[in-house]
């Protein structure tokens, strides 16, 4: 999508008129200016309450590495409210991942990779929150990862912004439908994400409790 872009811009230049290579220059330019106020500007549509979230899930888990997966260009460490709580992220525009975006498996083992300086999986709590069934919560699911889908509104199926037509939407709701039970936990806004990392530990502990008596 990022190279999507900048071929929008350099052909709108060159229908204007402007040379194939100058063109090409401004159209760097541009995608650049438009990707720094795209970080600019995420800093003021924040879900209410991510940053507490985030500094209650710190305090609660010390120690814990907090990661962001995404298909799309935003920078989290350009994000000063957010910034100080994240170790990692990962996107599906990044040169190495592309085209290997959400669902995946391909970028979720890239986010363990670096979050583990390369050692990959090991005797850790891995838990993965998203607000899309089919993008999120599967493909954490098969890699073994615990699941906390977060359902904006009700919605069972995803966010509410979305550049699907109609049949589309239909159809993902349908899939988002028959994967209703996979999240291991469900909450309906972000600030509930403390709360539900706590009763995940504790059912891990409980249930390994059982086992090993």
């Amino acid at each position: 999508y990022s190279e999507m872009r900048r071929a929008a811009i350099e052909r709108s230049l060159t229908q204007a008129g402007v040379g194939d290579v100058q063109a090409r220059a401004w159209s760097e330019e541009a995608f650049e200016v438009w990707l720094a106020a795209r970080n600019k500007h995420a800093e003021h549509l924040l879900f209410s309450g991510a940053a507490l979230a985030l500094e209650r899930t710190a305090v609660a888990f010390p120690g814990v590495k907090i990661g962001a997966i995404t298909n799309g260009r935003g920078d989290i460490s350009a994000i000063p409210t957010l910034a100080p709580y994240f170790s990692y992220s990962v996107s599906g525009e990044e040169e190495g991942v592309f085209p290997h975006r959400k669902p995946s498996l391909d970028i979720y083992k890239e986010a363990v990779r670096r979050a583990t300086g390369g050692k990959g999986f090991g005797d850790e709590v891995w838990v993965h929150c998203g607000d899309d069934l089919e993008n999120d919560v599967a493909p954490a699911r098969e890699m073994g990862m615990l699941t906390v889908y977060l359902c904006h509104h009700g919605d069972r199926g995803r966010g509410g912004f979305s550049t699907m037509s109609p049949e589309e939407e239909a159809a993902r709701q349908a899939k988002a439908e028959a994967m209703r039970d996979l999240p291991d936990v469900t909450i309906s806004s972000i600030d509930q994400l403390p709360d539900a990392l706590a009763a995940l530990m504790a059912s891990r502990t409980r249930a390994s409790s059982v086992a090993a008596a």
